[in-house]
């Protein structure tokens, strides 16, 4: 009875002074801030409550009949890419474009460099009336990039002017399912 109740004693004491503050930071005694335990056991529990914070990933049913064009696209033309650079003289301004079908595609991207240029993202239906055309995003900037889906047949590009007083180069890359690229 007795070796009984010294292993239980020793097993509180054990259980006090060493395993709460290192699994779960109490400290009643103090002693496991002096064996350096109790911050160990603070940082189990702060990153099991940020564990269980992180929400779990949810299942997403997609449906049998999803239509699988919405998310990619076949083309019969050839996949191309195109890099060239644009001089731009002080106050001065070019337009370049590619060719599309509607629904065909590109990645582009531009930059100026250390100059600012005004500019205008654009497309001009191939069929239409005289002078139509869709701005897809304007600005000023030093550089652009992103994807174009056509949403017509025609050509789509780029406007730059150099608003200031030295010249730019513009050096501009494209890839996709274009025809042509060429300047305006």
């Amino acid at each position: 009875m007795k070796a009984l109740l010294w292993a239980a004693g020793m097993a509180a004491l054990l259980l006090v002074t060493m395993v709460l503050p290192a699994e779960y930071g109490i400290d009643w005694t103090g002693a496991g801030r002096l064996l350096g335990l109790t911050s160990m056991g603070e940082r189990k529990v702060a990153a099991a409550k940020a564990a269980r914070a992180v929400p779990a990933p949810v299942a997403v049913a997609i449906p049998k009949d999803a239509a699988p064009a919405a998310h990619s696209m076949a083309s019969a033309i050839a996949m191309r890419t195109d890099s060239v650079e644009v001089p731009l003289a002080p106050r001065g301004e070019v337009e370049y474009k590619v060719v599309l079908a509607e629904g065909e595609g590109v990645v582009y991207e531009w930059d100026a460099g250390s100059g600012k240029v005004t500019f205008d993202f654009h497309g001009e239906p191939a069929a239409g009336p005289q002078g139509a055309f869709l701005s897809f995003e304007k600005g000023k900037g030093s550089k652009g990039a992103g994807t174009l889906k056509a949403p017509f047949a025609g050509t789509h590009g780029w406007y730059w002017r150099n608003d200031s007083t030295v010249p730019i180069v513009i050096r501009l890359r494209v890839a996709g399912f274009h025809t042509t690229l060429k300047k305006m």
